[in-house]
């Protein structure tokens, strides 16, 4: 079984475009997009729309990742007063003018799993953005085998994730 997972898009549509023509050519049984479509980058709402339409056209699965949740919460913190704290202070100016970009869209942003279950004839293949615990709970190539336990699914006999940007596998 062949499975492409891809993730961490941050609104890059060039990019986007050569890894969906990669990853047609490859002819995978599954396709999982594992969250980040959008923010950061100068196409969220062209990135959004194909990853949408590969959903509905080609079956592949769509997850929301941390950026698509920096978005969604960006209005209830503005409304409520509450400044991005962290992190998310950094990243003010690329979340309004993405919001801006993709008001119409939130619904189906919202909308977005935040994890995938696939059920294959090896058993189950996973999927979250970062881990079980949190959108931004990353797994590394450094964590110790017992750390990874501790943020995957037991059940999953491949368990997929991004959001740190360093691929790595472990068996």
């Amino acid at each position: 079984m062949k499975i492409a997972v891809l993730a961490d898009i941050h609104a890059n549509l060039a990019a986007f475009q050569a890894v969906i023509d990669d990853i047609e050519r490859w002819n995978p049984d599954i396709v999982i997009i594992a969250g980040d479509i959008i923010n950061r980058g100068p196409q969220p709402r062209a990135c959004l729309e194909l990853a949408l339409r590969m959903r509905t056209e080609r079956g592949w699965h769509v997850l929301r990742g941390n950026h698509e949740g920096y978005i969604l919460s960006y209005e209830r913190d503005v409304a409520t007063g509450c400044p991005p704290q962290g992190g998310k202070q950094a990243l003010l100016g690329p979340i309004i003018w993405t919001h801006q970009a993709v008001a119409d869209m939130l619904p189906q942003i919202e909308a977005l799993p935040t994890n995938q279950v696939v059920t294959t004839r090896d058993g189950l293949v996973m999927a979250y953005h970062a881990s079980i615990h949190h959108d931004r709970d990353g797994l590394l190539p450094s964590h110790t085998k017992l750390e990874l336990h501790a943020k995957i699914d037991p059940r999953a006999a491949v368990f997929c994730t991004a959001h740190t940007h360093m691929p790595f596998i472990r068996r």
